[in-house]
């Protein structure tokens, strides 16, 4: 089974990618699996986003490799959040790739291995904010982004109203507070993907 973790920054979906991995002795798909180009920094917002997708496409693939052999697979992340940046960016006017992200994405479909279930973690605007650039303290990343809480909220209305049109009819989008502790939050999810599998 596939499963990926989505939701607005700090929402805890890295952390609990990696503990959802261990429970359930699967495989751990990383936010990002390739790594980053020495100019990084000085791409284009367009070059940045082809990266990305790059990535995104490897990701797909080593899921669907672990799939084969009947594994548990774990995804920090999916093509939705790609897509979700790409929509913010696009309606703050920081950028214009939400439309060739979606058209590429369109594309290659078939080479997106469909979860079984996408968790959306949910907690507020302002918590989110505050968790992300609690994060950004700790690290040299200098980006106003995530500083801007109309970023946010174009991503929330991402998540809310374009990726229940995005996903295919026979993925599971369940919506999980993620306000609480992440230990409440993971035996939730757990909770979750034992009473899909009693009924699979």
């Amino acid at each position: 089974m596939l499963i990926i973790l989505e939701g607005l920054p700090g929402s805890g979906k890295t952390t609990l990618a990696k503990r959802l991995s261990r429970k359930l002795k699967g495989v751990l798909i990383p936010q990002i699996i390739l790594r980053f180009p020495r100019n990084y920094k000085n791409f284009s917002i367009s070059k940045k986003e082809r990266f990305f997708m790059k990535n995104d496409l490897e990701k797909y693939k080593k899921a669907s490799k672990a799939l084969k052999n009947k594994q548990w697979v774990i995804m920090d992340r999916g093509i939705f959040s790609t897509l979700a940046y790409n929509y913010a960016l696009t309606r703050l006017k920081k950028g214009n790739t939400y439309e060739s992200v979606l058209n590429w994405y369109k594309k290659y479909e078939k080479n997106f291995t469909a979860p079984q279930i996408i968790f959306l973690l949910k907690v507020s605007l302002k918590t989110s904010l505050r968790r992300k650039n609690r994060l950004l303290s700790k690290t040299f990343v200098r980006n106003l982004l995530w500083t801007n809480i109309n970023f946010f909220k174009e991503l929330e209305i991402f998540y809310q109203n374009l990726l229940p049109k995005l996903g295919k009819r026979n993925i599971k989008i369940i919506r999980i507070n993620a306000n609480q502790s992440l230990k409440k939050v993971l035996q939730n999810i757990l909770k979750k993907i034992r009473n899909i599998e009693i009924y699979k």
